[in-house]
């Protein structure tokens, strides 16, 4: 009898998470997530116990390999405002007629129930707690190099810049226009505590 495919946690999780990720919690069904990651039903309850705890999981994966990665690659760059310019642009710049918007998988979460259960709300928190974290990092180190006022509350700027991305994402999944996403970000920049020179 053939063996079952084996595959490393980290494949089962990134194929795991592009399933969520397209048809959100509730619109995944088990079968879905064998036919993506190649495993059987009892294999994935054998690793994962139940489809709560392989989400959690998933956002953990995610946090770590996109939003991450999406923090190291524009928050901290070395112009800051021009790296928060980008990180909001690029939550919608890959939208086309190929590519409908997916938005982020942790605003797409939060609008599920299934941010009710406790280890998915653990991941969710934790996950937007880095985001507010690497925007008040960012809004500081602007502020430092004077591009924002010097009593500018980076903390709280953060906190609004982590409401605005929401709102951009959400309005991206309903408006994929590129040309309306990009004025809704002129908008979230044009608002931040700019130092007139």
């Amino acid at each position: 009898m053939a063996r079952p495919p084996r595959f490393r946690q980290s494949d089962v999780l990134t194929r795991a998470m592009l399933v969520f990720w397209q048809n959100g919690f509730a619109g995944t069904s088990v079968r879905h997530l064998e036919q993506a990651t190649g495993l059987t039903a009892s294999s994935l309850y054998n690793r994962f116990d139940s489809k709560e705890a392989l989400f959690a999981s998933v956002l953990d994966h995610y946090i770590a390999k996109v939003v991450q990665w999406r923090i190291d690659r524009y928050l901290r760059a070395e112009d800051a405002l021009a790296g928060l310019r980008r990180f909001f642009d690029s939550t919608y710049d890959y939208i086309s007629e190929q590519r409908p918007p997916m938005a982020c998988l942790l605003a797409n979460t939060a609008l599920e129930k299934s941010a009710t259960d406790l280890a998915v709300r653990a991941q969710l928190d934790r996950g937007l707690a880095l985001l507010e974290d690497a925007f008040a990092d960012c809004l500081q180190r602007a502020a430092q190099a004077g591009q924002l006022r010097a009593d500018c509350d980076c903390r709280r700027w953060a906190r609004h810049l982590l409401l605005c991305l929401q709102g951009v994402l959400v309005d991206s999944t309903i408006h994929p226009d590129h040309a309306r996403l990009s004025e809704l970000v002129d908008g979230v920049m044009a608002a931040l505590p700019i130092q007139k020179h």
